[in-house]
């Protein structure tokens, strides 16, 4: 039974080296906010582990107690795995092929790079209704300096990777989800084509990268929250236009 539970989980910290509180994950964080937006514009029942409980043990916490029936993250992944935030040295585990049967009967987002390639398949074998993310890095482009909510190189990223989840939050099923994500990488990828920003070629590339790596498996006929109070809830790509995000790797690109 679909329930009207969400799970959002946003880690908003890297490794030193990766940048820690201005690395990759900020922009990632954002974007994750904008999902728990719409949730909570939408009503239900939702839980976000944002920063420092966006680790195993909080996960696998609220999993059990909330019994969420859509699950939506962000974090560094491998082919077997998901993690959260970086805490002592190393990033928190969430999610491996091991422990993927947690996932039974719910429909999981993950803006992770490569854990469609095996963890994905896993939950679905283990029982998950869906899963959808990425078969390669997530990447995606930056303006250095500048700040995740105004970098206009990496805010049609933004857009085109929430639009799955958001379609989810409106009631609709993975498979319009699916559509929708797809049609929102093609308005993008047209949109920049026509730009004359001296990155606009970069922009596309990467978009075009994401897109291609971009997986959905298990039952796309399934929905991730019950429609009953989904009105009106999914946004426009013009409508978010202030996003940006990503998640394990990203291109810098300097102003001039």
């Amino acid at each position: 039974m679909v329930s009207d539970a969400a799970l959002v989980v946003r880690p908003n910290r890297d490794s030193p080296g990766n940048g820690g509180m201005e690395g990759p994950m900020a922009y990632a964080e954002l974007w994750m906010g904008m999902v728990l937006s719409s949730l909570r514009w939408r009503g239900g029942t939702r839980q976000q582990l944002h920063g420092d409980y966006a680790i195993g043990s909080q996960f696998a916490g609220a999993t059990h107690s909330l019994d969420p029936s859509l699950v939506v993250g962000c974090g560094h992944g491998g082919p077997d795995i998901w993690t959260g935030q970086y805490i002592a040295g190393g990033y928190s585990v969430l999610l491996t092929t091991y422990n993927a049967g947690t996932m039974a009967g719910r429909v999981v987002y993950l803006l992770s790079c490569w854990t469609a390639q095996n963890l994905g398949p896993e939950m679905i074998s283990k029982g998950a209704v869906a899963y959808a993310g990425y078969n390669q890095p997530f990447v995606w482009t930056v303006v250095s300096p500048s700040s995740p909510a105004t970098d206009r190189l990496a805010a049609p990223f933004g857009i085109a990777s929430t639009m799955f989840p958001k379609v989810l939050v409106g009631g609709k099923i993975v498979r319009e989800a699916k559509e929708r994500a797809i049609e929102t990488f093609n308005q993008e990828i047209e949109r920049w084509e026509r730009s004359t920003d001296p990155y606009a070629r970069e922009v596309v590339k990467w978009l075009l990268w994401d897109r291609d790596a971009f997986t959905v498996l298990g039952n796309e006929e399934a929905r991730g929250l019950d429609p009953k109070l989904a009105i009106g809830l999914v946004a426009s790509a013009a409508g978010v236009g202030a996003l940006a995000y990503g998640i394990y790797r990203y291109r810098r690109r300097r102003r001039r």
